[in-house]
This record gives structure tokens, sequence and C-alpha cells, in this order.
């Protein structure tokens, strides 16, 4: 079995290379990489058609920037979540020394079976403009928490229904805004809040910052699946930037923007910023009585 075929949408995926990073525009410049990946799932994997064409597609970006930038080893210490039992781990992680800023061409991807190993075979080409990263002059701290506010609630999984805060503290006065892509290609705006007509969120120094929803309650992450794998987006740069442009929610619903769309504005506004920084955290979602089977 192959299929070949161009994608429709634009995919977000995390570059780890592009966490709490900050640019030089005047040193660094705007490269443009071509880069191929294979990338192999056993049949049984618990992996989704869409989620290991995502995982396919950032693998062959990050191969890429290695290559042209080279690559760094760091340790860090993560909180891990095992079926609500928090634990620390030491973490020894390669990221690029260059991060991904937009497409020039749609990525391609061919999928093919190899029968006697029953393994899907992703084979994926990327055409992307890139630039080198250098260690951002502004610290900022992100974490996502579940079912409370403070640090030791910080988490990545959850329970569908479940209450998801932000929260966010930098060492220099700037703005920031947050977004949720889901394993539908939805992308959700939670900061700045929906009511909030100047289109833009200003958070000052050394103040931790909680985000909930407009009125101050929390934000409730659900799914109709039973496992769904999301990302939250967070984007904070000492200059005023203004949200992208979406669909207004109603009282029950978040604004939305397409995928589309939201990767054009995303990179036009990093090519425009060299002190953004974009840090995107994965998270899971569990339902034990879904509504809808995954793809």
């Amino acid at each position: 079995m192959i299929m070949k075929t161009r994608m429709g949408k634009r995919l977000i995926f995390v570059l780890l290379a592009s966490m709490c990073f900050c640019l030089d525009a005047a040193a660094e410049k705007i490269k443009e990489l071509h880069g191929t990946y294979t990338y192999v799932v056993e049949e049984k994997s618990n992996k989704t058609f869409a989620e290991a064409w995502k995982e396919a597609i950032r693998q062959a970006q990050v191969d890429a920037l290695k290559a042209e930038y080279g690559e760094h080893i760091y340790e860090s210490v993560r909180l891990i979540d095992n079926d609500g039992k928090n634990s620390f781990s030491r973490v020894a992680q390669a990221t690029a020394d260059g991060e991904w800023i937009a497409d020039t061409n749609e990525p391609v991807v061919e999928i093919s079976y190899d029968a006697e190993t029953h393994h899907f075979v992703y084979n994926v080409e990327v055409w992307f403009k890139s630039r080198k990263i250098k260690k951002n002059s502004v610290n900022v701290e992100w974490k996502v928490l579940r079912d409370g506010i403070t640090d030791e609630y910080e988490s990545s999984r959850f329970n569908d229904k479940e209450k998801i805060y932000v929260s966010l503290q930098a060492a220099s006065k700037g703005y920031c805004a947050v977004y949720l892509l889901d394993v539908d290609d939805n992308v959700n705006c939670l900061i700045p809040y929906k009511d909030n007509l100047d289109g833009y969120h200003e958070i000052q120094a050394n103040v931790r910052n909680v985000f909930a929803d407009a009125d101050h309650k929390s934000f409730i992450i659900r799914t109709d699946y039973d496992i769904e794998n999301d990302y939250i987006c967070l984007i904070y740069s000492p200059n005023k930037f203004t949200k992208c442009v979406g669909e207004r929610g109603d009282f029950r619903h978040l604004e939305k923007v397409s995928v589309a769309k939201f990767d054009k504005w995303l990179g036009e506004i990093r090519m425009m910023d060299p002190d953004m920084t974009v840090e995107w955290i994965p998270i899971t979602i569990v339902n034990p009585s879904p509504t809808k089977e995954r793809y």
C-alpha cells in the first residue's frame, strides 16, 4: 500500500530548538533548507496516522536543522506525570542550533507498508525557511498546570473535562499569547482573552502570571477520543505584537483560527521580531468514555 500526497493544511510541530531562544536579526540570516527523513512506525503502535504524519515531518525538520547548524547536548530536570504520580527525572537532550521559521513548500509524505516487518514507513521531504538561534537574553519560564495554580501542579497529562492553567514569569516587561493546537488541527486562542479588544496581552517584569479563562476561572480541557495528543503554543516578546485574527468564540467556545492562517501569522511575526521566543509544550488528554474513534 502506497499513498502519496501534499499537505492540504499546514501542521504545526514542536521543535525543541525553538524553546526559549532569542534571535539577533542583524547577525543571523534567513536560510532556506531542504530535508528528507524516513520515519518507521510499528503496526501495533498506538500512534494514529495523523500523529505519525506530524511526527515524521517534525523529525525531517529537526534533522535538516541539525545538518545545517549543528547541535548541542544539554541536561534538564523535568517533572514526569505517571498516572497522577509526579516525579522528577534528569533528561539529556540533543537540540538543533537552528529553528524553523516558515515553510516555503508544503511537505510531501509518502506512506508505505512493509509486510515482512509489519511496519508503516513514512518517507518525508520538507522545504522551509530557518535561522541560527542564540541564547535568549530574557529569562522566560512557562508551566502548564493541572487542577491547581502552583508549580507543584505542573503536568503534561490530563483527563477529559479537567482544569488546565498556564503560568508565565519573565525577567522583563513584555507581551504574550497562548494557543492550543488540537488533534483535529483547530488552533484555539487562550490568551489574549476573547473579550480583549486590544488584541494583545501585556505582562510586567518578575510577576508570576497564571492564565485562566476571562472570568478568572480555569480553562477546561476536553476530548471526544480515548486519547488525544495536543500542543500548547507559548509566545513571548519584549516587543508588542497582536494576536492572529480568527473567528470570535461565544460564551462557551474559544476564539479559533485555521492552521494555515496561524502558520502564516506566526512565521511573519517571527521574521519581524528577533526577540520573540516560541515554546511548544505537548500534552495528552485521556477520556475513559470516548464518543469518537481516532483515525
